[in-house]
């Protein structure tokens, strides 16, 4: 009796060992360290301005073609209230909710992908065969047209955090895409640059707003205020704002 008793609580020593050894490798638990932040949705794959601004630099440019440009330049780059717009994200099958959100608070918008076309097309005929490349910006113009969209958004987005370089006494600004926050953060920036582009004429505007900072509060086990991820979001909220009202405005 006295052997299945001791039999019994060794078992059960052995069950709790196991259940603290499992607590502690859970993936649950890793997900909660304070210092790891995953970004979802992330792509390497932006769009370039040849991409964007429709440069054909294998076609030949001529003098007509420059003034041409000018004239249709002289009309000026308009986006009044409730115009209907194509919204997309460098790198992102589709733009940001929140984005979409902000923006529909001053035009009707639709949506599309902000990945690259790198892939040509081979027509094939009885004479010879031809390779068509359409790039993003000249597909996208087409698409829209057929869409009654007057104009395209396009925007990039990135998140810095900045280290205090203590000798020189400034601020080393670096991207950041997700995983462990550098333990030497000290700021935080959101930086956003939009190319708005007439359906039309193709005709496009560069703007850059503001840059919205902030102050990096560390998270850790002991603070129960704002996450890493909670202050990320926070600031790319307001950026969003921003810039949508100050597009408004200037393109009214």
């Amino acid at each position: 009796m006295k052997r299945s008793k001791h039999i019994k609580i060794l078992m059960s020593c052995l069950s709790i060992l196991l259940f603290i050894s499992g607590c502690k490798s859970s993936p649950s638990a890793q997900t909660k360290n304070p210092g790891y932040v995953s970004i979802k949705n992330n792509s390497s794959n932006q769009l370039t301005y040849s991409d964007v601004f429709d440069d054909e630099l294998e076609d030949e440019i001529t003098e007509d073609d420059i003034q041409e440009a000018i004239l249709q330049a002289e009309h000026g780059f308009t986006l009044p209230a409730n115009t209907t717009i194509i919204l997309a994200e460098s790198g992102k099958l589709v733009p940001d909710i929140k984005m979409q959100n902000e923006m529909s608070k001053y035009y009707q918008v639709s949506v599309y992908s902000g990945l690259p076309k790198r892939k040509a097309r081979t027509l094939k005929n009885r004479q010879e065969e031809t390779t068509v490349q359409n790039n993003y910006m000249r597909t996208l113009r087409l698409i829209a047209a057929k869409g009654h969209q007057k104009a395209i958004i396009v925007y990039w987005s990135t998140l810095q955090l900045g280290s205090l370089d203590e000798v020189n006494r400034e601020i080393i600004w670096a991207d950041f895409t997700g995983g462990a926050v550098p333990a030497n953060t000290f700021k935080m920036r959101y930086l956003l640059r939009f190319a708005l582009v007439d359906v039309s004429t193709g005709n496009w505007s560069m703007f850059l707003p503001v840059t919205q900072s902030a102050d990096y509060r560390k998270a850790n086990s002991f603070n129960t205020g704002i996450s890493d991820m909670g202050q990320f979001e926070s600031l790319k909220q307001r950026a969003y704002i921003e810039a949508a009202r100050l597009i408004s405005q200037k393109y009214q």
